[in-house]
């Protein structure tokens, strides 16, 4: 079995601990676009682009930003 290249923007919120309109606000700031799937009503982020959330978010905390 392959590892998923995209994880569920549910998922995603869950991963950096943010609530969902949190998650959204990073989407926006840092100009990551979702995918949607055929046949599925939910939108998806690559795990690429998550992984730039979380840099984001910890040099934030850091005061690297």
């Amino acid at each position: 079995m392959s590892k998923a290249t995209h994880v569920w923007v549910g998922d995603a919120a869950k991963v950096l601990g943010v609530d969902r309109s949190t998650f959204y606000y990073y989407k926006k700031q840092l100009g990551i676009e979702l995918k949607k799937f055929p046949l599925d009503r939910r939108k998806y982020i690559s795990n690429a682009d998550l992984e730039r959330i979380k840099d984001a978010k910890a040099a934030a905390i850091e005061g690297k930003h």
